[in-house]
């Protein structure tokens, strides 16, 4: 994405931060490092889960504007799991 961004131009991404680990280890499986594989909407679906370095490694030559680590409470038919996120804005 950052490659294809023109000068000056915006993104805005969001990253499952490894603080949501217990949550995705809970209800999916885990075939790489870092990656846990669950069914949604009757769908087989892959969650990447990364930790703050990780993440910051990939902004690299651009202007972080905005970072933020935000927490948030599901509840999923009778269970409530905990999510946690990275989310960035960042301009090239």
């Amino acid at each position: 994405m950052l490659r294809v961004l023109k000068k000056g131009g915006l993104l805005y991404l969001n990253f499952i931060w490894e603080k949501a680990l217990s949550t995705y280890a809970s209800t999916g499986e885990e075939r790489k490092p870092g990656e846990f594989w669950m069914k949604e909407a009757g769908e087989e679906v892959v969650h990447s889960i990364f930790s703050e370095q990780e993440v910051d490694r990939f902004f690299k030559g651009v202007e972080i504007l905005y970072k933020q680590k935000r927490h948030i409470t599901l509840r999923r038919g009778d269970r409530i799991l905990k999510d946690a996120y990275l989310d960035y804005i960042v301009r090239k």
